[in-house]
């Protein structure tokens, strides 16, 4: 009988519109704007890896449906948060 493999998980945290505007604020302030025209889309999230850190996906959209580029992803993974600074 073969071993079970575990998967690396990761679980997507429920986060309040507001504060994903927040969120995205500060990483787009640190990893690179948008390009003008293009707004946070419901669709960016948060997710929490089994190793603590976390992952961003923050997807902009054009409004303008006549643009050849729609959508916008940034990505930013393994962020580690100091819960005690943030805190303070």
């Amino acid at each position: 009988m073969s071993r079970r493999r575990r998967t690396k998980t990761s679980y997507k945290l429920k986060v309040n519109w507001e504060i994903m505007q927040k969120l995205a604020s500060v990483m787009t302030t640190q990893y690179g704007q948008p390009m003008d025209g293009y707004i946070l889309h419901k669709s960016s999230g948060v997710w929490r890896k089994a190793d603590g850190s976390f992952t961003f996906r923050l997807v902009y959209r054009n409004q303008d449906a006549a643009s050849a580029l729609r959508n916008q992803v940034l990505t930013v993974r393994n962020v580690r948060i100091d819960l005690d600074a943030a805190e303070a």
